[in-house]
């Protein structure tokens, strides 16, 4: 085992600790056997019984068997149910639940697995980070591999809004040909990048493909510029918002004549081609602090130049995927523990940021009180002073709520603080002063 994982497994032990500190460490008399469950929770029982998870009775260590192997130390529920609560259905359905399924399933998925090697890190990572383990998986009933449905049906409970034109795989219900639910290297969860997966499929040289894209031969190019990969109500599978010039079908405008060697190629550097339509005043104003991909006329690095799913902007991707392609730093504090709803699908970086340019600190859309007042009104106005008038001991410069106490893309402390309260607190406010 690496130390990667060994450091792992002590983070989740340390985590379980905190809460169920007597489960997790109780004596011999404290366990009552997975008989005694049974008797209240015959349901559960025989399910579980006839599964892969009653191995645990012979396998677990010599105090931790069977249910108590996941549910901890159990005589103490058994003589007063109520005031020893277990961990049931409810701390299962939260992400805390999901430190109990890592203890075993971390160096890999049960035996026979179509599915990757599960690694907690690509987990927090995914669109999926945020849901429990229980989300997705029956953990006493393997009828249907511990799923809650069949995996045809599953992931669609969730992933309703599709279009009429659906890809293949979402007909079938086949998402896992494309995708990996425990989370990946490559954006969105995918098994391997983008242009690898079409191709494996679609051979973008053959003569229907070149023919449908003009004449142009669209090796090595991406897909993904123009196309959704699961359902369209545009012919060809298109995404919803189109570049004026690709929607007229004028890809001369910006490509090289279909008579050129290369026709893929741009007629001009792509920094001069933009600006010819969309002028530098427009997309970085006047004395503005200007983000750095806009000043150097990297306009593709966020935009795509033919079609995107974005309302407005044009961007390649989503708003978190195209900006933390750039942004590693920010990118830890995303996929913490504890996640800024204002970072939520539908509610990005664009939440809080401009784009192209802004007079204030890190593109700003205003001022950083002004921006956190906006969901958060009450708090910027009745708790602790922030503002020009309140000045940190620390480093003598204004309190604000961004950066003086909360991290706001996210933390591993609760209300996303940038340390364990107290210890923020006495940061200023010195024991003893």
């Amino acid at each position: 085992m690496n130390r990667g994982s060994l450091a792992i497994r002590f983070v989740v032990l340390a985590v379980l600790s905190v809460f169920f500190a007597g489960s997790l460490f109780a004596q011999q008399g404290d366990f009552a056997g997975s008989s005694a469950c049974q008797k209240c929770h015959p349901k559960q029982f025989e399910k579980w019984k006839s599964s892969s998870h009653a191995m645990t009775e012979t396998s677990g260590t010599p105090n931790n068997q069977g249910c108590e192997c996941c549910h901890g130390a159990g005589k103490k529920h058994m003589t007063a149910p109520k005031a020893n609560k277990m961990m049931g259905k409810d701390f299962f359905a939260k992400t805390v639940g999901n430190n109990v399924c890592v203890t075993c399933h971390l160096d890999k998925l049960p035996i026979g697995s179509k599915l990757e090697k599960f690694d907690p890190e690509l987990w927090r990572r995914s669109e999926h980070g945020t849901l429990s383990c229980g989300s997705c998986h029956d953990t006493h009933d393997n009828k249907k591999k511990f799923l809650l449905n069949t995996p045809e049906k599953l992931c669609f409970t969730c992933h309703k809004d599709f279009a009429k034109q659906q890809h293949m795989p979402i007909t079938k219900g086949n998402c896992m040909l494309c995708h990996q639910p425990h989370g990946s290297k490559a954006p969105h969860m995918l098994v391997k990048d983008f242009n690898t997966l079409c191709q494996n499929c679609h051979l973008v040289d053959s003569k229907n493909i070149v023919a449908s894209h003009k004449g142009y031969n669209m090796t090595g190019k991406k897909c993904m510029t123009c196309h959704d990969p699961h359902s369209s109500d545009k012919k060809g599978k298109i995404k919803k918002t189109k570049h004026p010039p690709f929607k007229s079908g004028k890809c001369e405008t910006c490509h090289k004549p279909l008579s050129d060697p290369d026709p893929t190629q741009l007629k001009k550097d792509a920094k001069a081609l933009c600006l010819s339509c969309h002028p530098a005043g427009k997309i970085m104003g006047e004395n503005m602090k200007v983000h750095v991909p806009v000043q150097n006329g990297y306009c593709m690095g966020c935009h795509s130049p033919h079609a995107s799913n974005s309302a407005k902007g044009l961007l390649k991707d989503s708003q978190k995927v195209v900006c933390l392609s750039c942004h590693e730093k920010v990118e830890k504090a995303v996929f913490s523990d504890v996640r800024h709803k204002g970072l939520l699908p539908g509610n990005e970086c664009l939440a809080c940021h401009k784009g192209h340019f802004s007079k204030n600190e890190s593109l700003m859309d205003t001022d950083k009180i002004e921006i956190c007042g906006k969901c958060h009104s009450k708090q910027i106005k009745h708790t602790h002073p922030i503002g020009p008038k309140a000045i940190s001991p620390v480093d003598n410069k204004p309190l604000n709520c961004a950066n003086s106490c909360h991290n706001p893309h996210g933390s591993d402390h609760e209300y996303i603080l940038l340390d364990e309260q107290n210890s923020l607190c006495i940061r200023c406010h010195k024991v003893g002063m």
